[in-house]
């Protein structure tokens, strides 16, 4: 039987202690009256709503994406499918209309920039997961 929790699926807890920030404070920064709803979100219980992710941004210094990593994750696959079926719709509407030559175009740019930001951001992760391991270390040794 495995004991060990499942990690969470983002890096609030990791920067909420950093700041020294308990639970209950980041719960109050974030506008609730306890440390339940911030628990939630470390654990990954709880996904952040739009406010919160901006609250996490401004407090701990770090872009939302980079605070809910699997959140940022699902929203681009979301949307790299959605990009995908709305191109293949307009590549089947046989039109001369320039309007849709462009839309399709631009379609493909952003497409091209999500993947490529996709790519960089696989090296940013690995630098998170060592800076991780340091931040653990000296948590636990001071």
């Amino acid at each position: 039987m495995n004991t060990h929790p499942k990690p969470p699926n983002n890096r609030l807890r990791i920067l909420r202690r950093a700041l020294g920030l308990t639970q209950g404070e980041l719960g109050y920064l974030l506008g609730y009256s306890g440390h339940s709803q911030a628990a939630r979100l470390e654990d990954g219980a709880k996904a952040p709503l739009f406010q919160e992710a901006l609250i996490t941004e401004l407090v701990l210094g770090a872009s939302a994406g980079d605070i809910f990593p699997e959140a940022k994750q699902t929203a681009r696959r979301k949307v790299l499918r959605r990009l995908h079926a709305l191109q293949r719709k307009l590549t089947r509407t046989r039109s001369t209309n320039p309007r849709l030559s462009y839309k399709a175009a631009q379609l493909e740019r952003v497409t091209a920039a999500i993947r490529s930001r996709e790519a960089s951001e696989l090296n940013e992760q690995s630098r998170w997961h060592t800076n991780r391991k340091i931040f653990d270390w000296v948590e636990h040794y001071l």
